[in-house]
Parts: C-alpha cells; sequence; structure tokens
C-alpha cells in the first residue's frame, strides 16, 4: 500500500478459492479506511463436484506516506505498509485437510525427522567420527579450540556456492566429494562435525536481513531462509557460520544479524538474539607534518581494524585494492604509498597502512588542518525530526582516531575546536587536543561508540 511517493488512495482486491485458508499479517497499518469480504458475482464454479464461488477480499487506505528508504534498516519490506497472506490449510473435496500453518514444536519436530536437515546431521557426525575428526588433531585441545579447528576447516576446505537454504541441498556424500554447496549443506555439515567430536551444538534457523524480520506470532516454515550453528563451551556461548571465509569463526555473516533466530536442540526449542555483544572498531593512528617549501600537509596512517570492519575490508580489498585505498582519500589528497598487513588471518585485526598529501588550506598566513586521516560520517544521515522505524546499526560500532601534528618550523598551534565529551546509555562521543612541547605540537584524540547495534523509534 505504500511506495516512495504519497499516495492518495491504494486498494487491493484478491479472489481466493474458498478451499484454500489463509491468514493475513497487516504491518504499519492499525486500521483499513475500508475493508470487506463477498462471494464473487457471476457464475458459479465447480470442481470435484463441489459447487463454490470465489471469495473477494477489498482492502483499502487513503492519504498514505512516502517510505523513505536508507542504509539503516534491516529490509524495505519489514516496515513498509503491506499485508501478507499465508497459506494455513487447504480444504479438499474429499473432507481430508492439510495444514500448512503449524506450532513451532510441531516446525521443530519436522526439522529434526528431515533427511535434508535432522537426518543429514546425524549422517555427519557418524562420518566425521570415522573419516574426518581424527586426521584434525584434537586430542587433549580445549573445547573452544576445537571450535574453531572444525570450523576453520570446514571454511577452508568446503565453498558456499552462494545460495541461501536451511536445508541441505544434497546428500552430506555429495557434498563431501564435491566440497561445494549452499549455506544449508555447510552449516549442518559444520554442526555434524562438532557433534561427532562430543561438543554440545545446535541449529538456529533465521531470516536474513533481505527477507525480513521472523515474525514469533506466525510458525510458518518459509519465514526462515538459512539455519546457522551455535555451539556450548566453557568459556560461553559461540554462534558459527561456515559460509564467510573473512570473518573469525566465532561471528555469524551479517546477512545473519537480523533480530533473532529460532533454536533447535534435540528436545527443546527457544528464540535466541542473534546480535553479538561486542564493538567491531577501527583506530587510525596517524601523524601529520607540514611541508612549507610546497605547502603540503603529509599524512602517515596506520588503520588497524577488527571483526566485522576488518571482514569488510578484507573483502574491498580483494575486491579492488586501488579503489579501497582511493575510498581512503578526501578531496585533492593523492596517495604516496600503502601496505596492508594480515590479509588472510581471519582472527587477527586487519592492518591498512598508507600515507597521503594534499595542499594546504591557507588564509592571511595562517596553516589550516584536519585531524583524522578519514571522517566516520561526511555528513548527517539522520535529518528528519521524526522516524518510524528503528535506525539499524547492524552491530555495535567503534572508531578511534590518535592524530600527532607537528607544526613546522617558525610555526605553532594558534586556536584549536574546545573539547568535547558526551556520554549516555546510547553512545559515546568525545575529542580533545593537547599541546605538546609548549603548543609546538599538538597530540588529538577521538572516540565514537554505538553502544547498541538497534535503536528503537522512541530512542531517535
Amino acid at each position: 500500500f505504500q511506495s516512495d511517493i504519497p499516495t492518495l488512495h491504494s486498494s487491493l482486491a484478491v479472489a481466493l478459492v474458498p478451499f484454500y485458508e489463509y491468514v493475513t499479517v497487516s504491518q504499519g497499518i492499525e486500521k483499513f479506511d475500508r475493508r470487506d469480504s463477498h462471494e464473487t458475482e457471476g457464475l458459479e464454479r465447480s470442481f470435484a463436484g463441489v459447487v463454490f464461488k470465489d471469495l473477494v477480499h477489498e482492502f483499502e487506505l487513503n492519504d498514505v506516506p512516502a517510505f523513505y528508504d536508507d542504509d539503516y534498516i534491516t529490509s524495505k519490506n519489514d516496515y513498509i505498509k503491506k499485508i501478507d497472506f499465508q497459506l494455513a490449510q487447504i480444504n479438499k473435496p474429499s473432507g481430508e485437510k492439510v495444514k500448512y500453518m503449524t506450532t513451532w514444536e510441531e516446525l521443530a519436530d519436522e526439522l529434526r525427522k528431515s533427511h535434508s536437515f535432522g537426518k543429514y546431521v546425524k549422517i555427519v557426525e557418524k562420518m566425521a567420527k570415522s573419516q574426518l575428526l581424527p586426521r584434525l588433531g584434537l586430542t587433549g585441545k580445549p573445547q573452544q579450540e576445537q571450535v574453531q579447528i572444525i570450523t576453520d576447516y570446514v571454511k577452508d576446505n568446503y565453498k558456499w556456492n552462494g545460495y541461501l537454504g536451511k536445508y541441505a541441498s544434497q546428500t552430506a556424500k555429495s557434498f563431501h566429494k564435491t566440497m561445494t554447496g549452499n549455506s544449508g549443506d555447510m552449516n549442518l555439515f559444520l554442526l555434524g562435525m562438532l557433534r561427532g567430536a562430543g561438543i554440545k551444538a545446535n541449529p538456529v534457523i533465521l531470516s536474513t536481513r533481505s527477507h525480513g524480520k521472523v515474525k514469533v506470532n506466525y510458525p510458518f516454515s518459509s519465514h526462515f531462509n538459512m539455519v546457522a550453528v551455535v555451539a556450548e563451551v566453557p568459556e560461553g556461548i559461540l554462534s558459527l557460520d561456515a559460509t564467510n571465509r573473512t570473518l573469525p569463526f566465532y561471528l555469524l555473516s551479517r546477512r545473519c544479524l537480523n533480530g533473532i533466530g529460532l533454536l533447535l536442540d534435540e528436545e527443546n526449542l527457544s528464540f535466541m538474539n542473534l546480535t553479538p555483544s561486542f564493538f567491531s572498531s577501527i583506530k587510525e593512528t596517524t601523524t601529520i607534518t607540514v611541508d612549507t617549501a610546497t605547502m603540503e600537509t603529509n599524512y602517515i596512517t596506520n588503520e588497524r581494524s577488527t571483526r566485522y570492519y576488518a571482514a569488510n575490508n578484507r573483502r574491498l580489498y580483494n575486491s579492488d585494492e586501488d579503489e579501497f585505498f582511493e575510498s581512503r582519500l578526501n578531496d585533492a589528497q593523492e596517495l604516496k604509498s600503502h601496505k596492508i598487513e594480515n590479509l588472510d588471518d581471519r582472527e587477527s585485526a586487519f592492518v591498512a597502512k598508507y600515507s597521503k598529501s594534499n595542499p594546504i588550506e591557507r588564509f592571511k598566513g595562517d596553516l589550516y588542518l584536519y585531524p583524522m586521516s578519514t571522517a566516520v560520517f561526511d555528513s548527517n544521515p539522520f535529518l528528519n525530526r521524526k522516524r518510524d522505524y528503528p535506525v539499524d546499526f547492524i552491530y555495535q560500532k567503534q572508531r578511534i582516531y590518535a592524530t600527532t601534528i607537528l607544526c613546522p618550523a617558525g610555526y605553532q598551534i594558534k586556536t584549536t575546536p574546545d573539547n568535547l565529551k558526551l556520554d549516555n546509555e546510547m553512545l559515546s562521543f568525545d575529542y580533545k587536543f593537547t599541546p605538546l612541547l609548549g603548543g609546538q605540537n599538538l597530540r588529538f584524540e577521538a572516540t565514537f561508540v554505538t553502544k547498541q547495534a538497534v535503536y528503537e523509534v522512541e530512542q531517535y
């Protein structure tokens, strides 16, 4: 009912065969301006000796505001005004009823008994004990280290084909032979290996960010399009996803960070929060010098990123090395040198070292310097006074800047912005300038932290 432009009148008419029962789920709509259900006009139809007319459902909304999409939501489909029809039951002319809407317990039981889910895992568990685990050298190692070794083994030896699924797409034997499969093949294989090693591990089915949020009141299998793994070790809970080779072993892919998932152990089920509880960070350590002969400002930067930031940087660098470093340049800046470290070591921080320069800004004999090598935001992305849906940063973020400014001979620091500190339950932001050598040089430090991954509408 809603689009990216304001709509004066939006309506929907659906004609349904009465043999099919649907559950309707409206989103973002308190009340329709008009809603009606009636039998269709015209001639009757018959099927298997049963005479019927289609049942027509009509829905109308007036004066629907535009939907403003941005980079800080999961999916437009999670918040736009709409109505979904989900098949709940088929009533056959013979009197047989086929249910599609079940309970969560029935859904879990169906997965456990499936040859492409629960039984697949049991086959992998047996295969792992006899063929795979003995060669991994797990004996005597702590459980968390065993989890890492097994997860790394699956990540490095099997390839994700880019397709999502909560079920395996082939037999365990076929997947082990081709070493390529969808997310169901990958993660259910990982689950079987972990259980084969005696580690308590269970599947968690989820809906990826582009697929939409899970609706806890509606136990439909179609609401889930991926499976991941949760392992319990003495140190705590580990969330695992073998499809992403750039992330540390204990992190789910970004696509999985979509609120909650349904955790299935061998007897019980529960919803679990998929959002990690720790920060991903970038720290930029920079030295700035000024060459008065060429009238250039020179930056030497060491950029250290962790977790999701590091994974994203590895992906960008592998995709296009030149574009990766060009993204570190502001207007009129020129890249002088660059180097990276830990490209293939996903458990370590990704380090990019580079130097760059730009013409000095001058006014009436004064030189103006920008103390940050790159910026968190070029502009404020949140300009609307009101927002109808959460701000979703995906994961908690931390940006740290530490800059030393070395003044050229004959110059000294004249003015700096006032120091600022803001710290509350939602975020932390501060920056400060500290004179060095009696004002000849300057130290700049800044920190920006989002203490939540998602901010609700009332916090906006």
